[in-house]
């Protein structure tokens, strides 16, 4: 499972760096062509985030259920909010209940780099479902932040709300 997160991190790491690098050297490549080493991403911390939240479940492990606005998804909503906090980011949420982390960059009007996913879960769902892409896109964030980086665009990860509607009687 490591391996897995640790390579999607890499794909998901280089992309952010381009996206909103201040020189071209940050960017990835020298004046060689050569890409310059990404920052170690935690992929123990970030598996064992992973395995936090899935035990916020209405079911046992390893099967998901998190259903919006039940107590498990309201806690897993506070576990996001308390990581992206963690590690410095500004962390809002509209009134739809998505939730926000932002890294503010140096020049407000370059506009923002996004990711995110969801953390609700269709009832027996998968520990990966959705999960990955919010605390991938914390994970990816705080690597860069280890590392010094400081971005021109700002950057955002995002926790989408009701992206499985099962609440309602509605689904994907």
């Amino acid at each position: 499972m490591r391996a897995s997160m640790a390579a999607l991190l890499s794909l998901l790491l280089p992309a952010l760096l381009c996206l909103t690098a201040v020189s071209p050297q940050l960017a990835g490549a020298d004046e060689c062509g050569k890409a310059p080493p990404l920052p170690p991403v935690d992929a123990n911390g970030l598996e064992r985030q992973m395995l936090d939240l899935s035990k916020l479940s209405d079911d046992p492990f390893p099967a998901v259920t998190r259903v919006l606005f039940t107590e498990h998804d309201m806690k897993a909503r506070q576990f996001v909010k308390s990581l992206m906090a963690h590690i410095g980011l500004t962390v809002r949420e509209d009134p739809m209940g998505n939730i926000f982390g932002r890294w503010e960059g140096s020049d407000p009007s370059a506009g923002t780099v996004l990711t995110g996913s969801h953390c609700d879960a269709i009832p027996l769902a998968g520990l990966y479902d959705g999960v990955l892409g919010v605390l991938g896109g914390i994970e990816a964030l705080a690597a860069l932040k280890r590392a010094g980086f400081k971005p021109r665009r700002s950057l955002e990860v995002m926790m989408f709300t009701s992206e499985e509607p099962t609440r309602f009687g509605l689904g994907c």
